[in-house]
């Protein structure tokens, strides 16, 4: 009796470590985020790059016309739009606002390109801004930042509510406007080449230097609605590392080998960019709670015959991202294709029980059963 007694007493509290163990153990980290590749195919000659995408998915960038000529693009309801030219062979679009309104630069002629704004059906040229312009950033006003050309040097500029406004050298030879956010600032480059490139925010008069990650440079290309910016900066060890700027400095993000660069940023401080990896080359990144991921090895599904991705170039508060398999943009020789993909809602946690717990448990269940098996022959022998 008392044999069955010290069994009953300890095979339960046993098996409850065993299965506590087991949960700790093997219990599965947070989860690494998962998509579905969506091709955003082209406008008929086989070859698009995307550049930017907003909060309804909307997609903006160039593709291969079936004429072989290149063409801004957006996809409006997975639906890709030729937004033509301004007269010219080519066009190209870099960014995209909250209603679908994209900007970048289109040539008129063979010889004359000027920056653009277009609405998905008609392409204006910003004509104030002069042969060789490029619109780089518009926001949800349909405010534009981009290059223009002043005695032959290329400055930042702001238009806004019909009026061009140059931004200035920073001190330096050249200037240029990247990116806007609804709350109007702009974010802008200066450089005197080959010297080092600074990045600042600017809003109204107020000019905010963003700093480096302890080298001489820093470039930054994409900023959020709250202020918050990405690009790369160059290291105390001279690597280019993509950055976090929040207000308050920069925050290296690490690589995933050699180098890396933020190329885009959403409002959760998600990040995506490239990042360069010896031997293997370029790779879509994305950062993304304190870890950089290879986007690669994120795709479930939906990437055509080989396709890898390279670069990435956007992400919005979905967690969609604009993705390619070329790191530059298309040339007469280069064949790239556009991805969006799509997040998968998280798979619940399911605990797993490690090697060690799984022995434990079985020696309870031996225990226990043991322990029964004597009681039984305590009492038969009774």
């Amino acid at each position: 009796m008392g044999e069955q007694t010290w069994a009953a007493r300890f095979a339960m509290p046993l098996a409850l470590v065993a299965l506590l163990a087991g949960c700790c153990r093997g219990a599965l980290a947070a989860e690494s985020p998962r998509y579905v590749a969506v091709p955003l195919g082209s406008l008929g000659g086989g070859s698009s790059h995307a550049t930017a995408i907003n909060a309804r998915g909307d997609v903006t960038g160039l593709s291969r016309t079936a004429g072989g000529e290149v063409h801004a693009f957006v996809l409006l309801n997975g639906v890709m739009r030729d937004l033509g030219t301004l007269g010219g062979p080519r066009s190209e679009a870099y960014s995209i606002s909250a209603i679908g309104w994209t900007t970048g630069a289109s040539y008129a002629s063979a010889s004359e390109s000027y920056a653009f704004i277009s609405d998905g059906t008609t392409m204006a040229s910003l004509a104030a801004a002069g042969q060789g312009a490029t619109g780089y950033g518009i926001n949800a006003s349909g405010h534009v930042t981009g290059r223009m050309l002043v005695a032959g040097e290329w400055r930042a500029f702001l238009y806004a509510g019909g009026t061009l406004t140059n931004l200035g050298s920073f001190g330096e030879a050249s200037s240029y406007g990247w990116a806007i956010n609804t709350r109007g600032e702009v974010l802008v480059t200066a450089e005197t080449f080959p010297g080092p490139t600074h990045t600042y925010v600017v809003r109204g008069g107020a000019v905010t230097s963003l700093g480096t990650l302890g080298g001489a440079s820093t470039f930054g290309v994409a900023i959020n609605e709250h202020g918050n910016v990405t690009g790369s900066s160059e290291t105390a060890t001279g690597q280019s590392h993509a950055f976090l700027y929040t207000g308050t400095g920069l925050t290296d993000l690490g690589t995933l080998g050699n180098d890396s660069h933020g190329m885009g940023i959403n409002g959760a401080r998600d990040i995506v960019g490239r990042s360069h990896i010896s031997g293997v080359g370029s790779r879509a990144m994305l950062a993304q709670g304190g870890r950089m991921y290879d986007l690669n090895t994120l795709v479930i599904r939906g990437l055509l015959g080989s396709d890898v991705l390279a670069f990435a170039s956007g992400i919005n508060d979905g967690g969609q991202i604009v993705a390619n398999t070329c790191d530059t943009t298309i040339t007469p020789v280069q064949t790239c294709s556009a991805y969006r993909l799509d997040p998968l809602p998280p798979v619940a946690e399911v605990p797993v029980l490690g090697l060690g717990a799984l022995i434990l448990l079985a020696l309870t269940l031996a225990v226990a059963a043991g322990g029964r098996l004597l009681g039984r022959s305590a009492a038969a022998r009774r």
